[in-house]
């Protein structure tokens, strides 16, 4: 068994490295919402063709960060709901 102050330091790492990665991931992405008023998407084409056509269909959209994919597949007629972990302190 692990140690709790142990876990709490590895917890602590890996909230601070998914921030990092968050803040890489969003900052190229400038006015997300004018982007997604003129039909932006953010799905790959491999990614639609997986999913075929989701007109009509209910999907949960695990870890969706800040839910730019979400809105996306919201876009491609899927009703959507997303869930994230976040940790507020």
């Amino acid at each position: 068994m692990i140690n709790a102050p142990f876990r709490k330091e590895l917890h602590e790492e890996n909230r601070l490295s998914w921030n990092e990665a968050t803040k890489a991931h969003n900052s190229h992405k400038g006015d997300q919402a004018k982007f997604f008023r003129e039909a932006g998407d953010t799905l790959f084409p491999e990614e639609k063709e997986l999913l075929g056509d989701l007109a009509g269909l209910s999907v949960v959209h695990l870890q969706c960060n800040a839910g730019q994919d979400t809105l996306s597949l919201a876009q491609h007629g899927a009703v959507v709901t997303s869930v994230d972990i976040r940790h507020l302190r």
